[in-house]
């Protein structure tokens, strides 16, 4: 045998990455399941589908761009858990977002309840998840805090703050709003044809 790696550092640390966004994914399906099989028992509450519906959307967007600046995680230790710390954060807001049994029983499935008791968390942990990307690319070198795209997660991630701390429905339907534009506004700058 020879002197090769079966993989690169890149790829090994990689593979970690995944793991643990596959497992927040996991944990996406098994939500939607459960709430398929329990759906005569839960009445549901709109904004709580719709975030429901969106964090999919930006979850798959995040590990679409992700390829792109994956050659930054073996610089050093503190990059790749910079890297990590994005998946986890999707996992924590799948975890909220999705109610287990006791949770949907006490509730007596009504979804507007259970949604008004997670919902500062849910923002919170966007808003966290929105300035790490920020950071993240900031610290790879792909965007400078002073760029366009910053201030505008900057922004979303001061307005998911706003809504964790103001509990209005206006509050959630801007939050739900401001991430539609800022996810359509993004997938068109990397999904664009140049």
């Amino acid at each position: 045998m020879g002197d090769t790696l079966p993989m690169n550092k890149i790829e090994f640390l990689i593979i970690f990455i995944s793991m643990v966004f596959g497992y927040a994914m996991s944990e996406y399906l098994k939500g939607i399941v459960f709430l398929i099989k329990s759906n005569r028992d839960i009445k549901e509450y709109p904004i709580h589908i719709s975030w429901q519906i969106l964090i999919f959307f930006m979850a798959i967007h995040y590990w679409w761009t992700f390829y792109r600046f994956s050659d930054h995680i073996a610089e050093n230790l503190a990059l790749f858990i910079l890297a990590l710390s994005i998946p986890f954060l999707y996992f924590i807001i799948i975890k909220l977002l999705f109610p287990s049994e006791d949770e949907i029983r006490f509730y007596k499935g009504e979804m507007t309840g259970y949604f008004q008791k997670v919902r500062n968390k849910i923002y919170l942990s966007i808003a966290a998840l929105y300035m790490l990307y920020s950071i993240v690319l900031n610290v790879w070198g792909y965007e400078t805090l002073s760029d366009f795209n910053v201030m505008i997660r900057t922004t979303l991630a001061m307005q998911f703050v706003l809504a964790a701390l103001i509990n209005r429905k206006l509050m959630d339907y801007i939050a739900l709003l401001g991430t539609i534009g800022v996810l359509v506004y993004f997938s068109l700058l990397r999904f664009s044809i140049r």
